[in-house]
């Protein structure tokens, strides 16, 4: 889960229009080119918008990976809190998001990584929560 978010991070900061103008699109129902002639203001700081998103998403993509790393797989139970709650938080509202723009293959990407998050801290839960991991 850790590594996709990376992923998406990196994408976002890195191949920001790739990542977001079928995004723009597809609420939109308008080409990206248009908003790009007509207001390219407005373009530039949606890019940047989304560029500042890639990066957020990264830094906190590390955090988890460096939680997972270090806390997580040896059972500590205020790791696997802390992930549950950020992640419902973080799919949460990044597939609500993308059902709301209506754009399908990006809903279908967050349902994937919803997928993986689910199996990602159900699989270990007892095992941590039950005080059977290691301390």
């Amino acid at each position: 889960m850790g590594l996709f978010m990376v992923y998406v991070g990196v994408m976002l900061a890195f191949a920001t229009q790739y990542m977001c103008v079928p995004n723009f699109e597809a609420f939109t129902a308008k080409a990206w080119t248009d908003l790009a002639t007509d207001y390219p203001k407005a373009a530039e700081m949606f890019i940047m918008n989304a560029r500042l998103l890639g990066a957020i998403l990264l830094a906190s993509a590390i955090l988890i990976l460096f939680t997972v790393w270090n806390s997580y797989r040896k059972g500590h139970k205020w790791s696997w809190y802390a992930l549950l709650f950020t992640n419902i938080l973080g799919w949460g509202s990044g597939l609500v998001y993308h059902i709301v723009i209506g754009y399908a293959m990006a809903t279908v990407m967050m349902i994937i990584g919803v997928i993986l998050f689910i199996i990602g801290i159900a699989v270990p839960a007892k095992a941590i929560l039950g005080g059977k991991a290691s301390k």
